[in-house]
This record gives structure tokens, C-alpha cells and sequence, in this order.
């Protein structure tokens, strides 16, 4: 019982990702996705400083990245020029900001 739960669990979330990667969510079409969603001008999450917005951009970013999309949270840290554990806060901000806000990752193609 517990095994098959297991494997359905990892067959839902391999779908899922692939859904995500077929509607164009790679690193770049999900940082257009999250500027996009919060209002925010093309390339801001890349900008530096601690301004709310961008804050709250990366904390969305790096929970669907590592979460959703299956990227390791020390790729996310290169990209962003942080520490993998200022990544792993990120995430953790960010998976709470999703349930307190309700934002769904894939109600609109990237493109």
C-alpha cells in the first residue's frame, strides 16, 4: 500500500512537470510567468536589492522552481548570486505565500 502511494505520488509530480516544461515554464519562461503575475517589468527578479516586490518575486520563483519544476535549490542560488540555504528560506516563503494568496503556477501559457 505504502509503496504504490509512492509511486503514484512521483508519477503525478513527473507529470505535472512535464505539463509545465510542454507549456514553456524552464527557469526563463517561469521568471516571465512570476514578473508577469505580481505586475512586475521584464528581468526585475534578476534585479538586485532587497525591495519587497522583487523579494516576494524570488520567494515564488525559487518554491515553483525547486518545487514544481525539479530544480536543485544550488542552481537557483547561482542564478540569483545567494546562498543555497537564503534559497531554501526562499522556498520555504514562498510555499507559504502560494497557500496564504492562493497563486497556482500554469493558469496561463508562458508564451
Amino acid at each position: 500500500m505504502f509503496v504504490n502511494n509512492a509511486l503514484n505520488l512521483a508519477d503525478e509530480r513527473l507529470e505535472r512537470r512535464i505539463q509545465l516544461k510542454m507549456k514553456g515554464f524552464d527557469l526563463k519562461g517561469l521568471a516571465g510567468y512570476v514578473e508577469k503575475l505580481l505586475g512586475l517589468e521584464k528581468d526585475a527578479i534578476h534585479s538586485r536589492g532587497r525591495y519587497t516586490d522583487i523579494v516576494k518575486a524570488r520567494d515564488l520563483f525559487s518554491y515553483w522552481a525547486v518545487r514544481e519544476i525539479g530544480v536543485k535549490s544550488s542552481e537557483i542560488a547561482r542564478l540569483f548570486n545567494l546562498t543555497p540555504s537564503a534559497i531554501s528560506a526562499s522556498t520555504r516563503r514562498g510555499e507559504k505565500m502560494t497557500k496564504k494568496e492562493g497563486y497556482k503556477l500554469g493558469d496561463w501559457d508562458v508564451n
